[in-house]
């Protein structure tokens, strides 16, 4: 069984993923086909589909950006709930009666000190 959470809350807040548009950014479309009366359609077409692959790529870089965002809030989450729970322990092991200066019957630290 795990001891704890073991997060790598460095790489979280380093992760920025980069997407690379590849050939999209291409000048025009495609010739009219040589005269043959289907390539304008078929232009068009590629026209239209380019265009929306572009915006489709643009919606994924941006997805990237709110993922990465996403990362980064978990990473400093993670890092205060961290910070957070050391506080909690380290208060709890002041308040110890076994750290404490008051006297403590011992029967109350060792049940079986006190007798039956």
């Amino acid at each position: 069984m795990a001891e704890g959470l073991s997060g790598l809350s460095e790489s979280m807040m380093k992760f920025s993923p980069q997407m690379d548009s590849g050939g999209l950014n291409r000048q025009g479309g495609a010739a009219a086909g040589g005269g043959m009366q289907e390539g304008t359609a078929f232009a068009q077409a590629e026209e239209a589909s380019a265009q929306k692959l572009q915006q489709f790529m643009e919606q994924v870089k941006q997805g990237f950006g709110a993922y990465a965002g996403i990362a980064r809030a978990s990473a400093s989450d993670y890092l205060n709930a961290d910070q957070s729970g050391q506080q909690t322990i380290a208060k709890t092991q002041d308040l110890s009666p076994l750290k404490s200066s008051a006297p403590v019957h011992p029967s109350l630290l060792f049940p079986s000190a006190g007798g039956n």
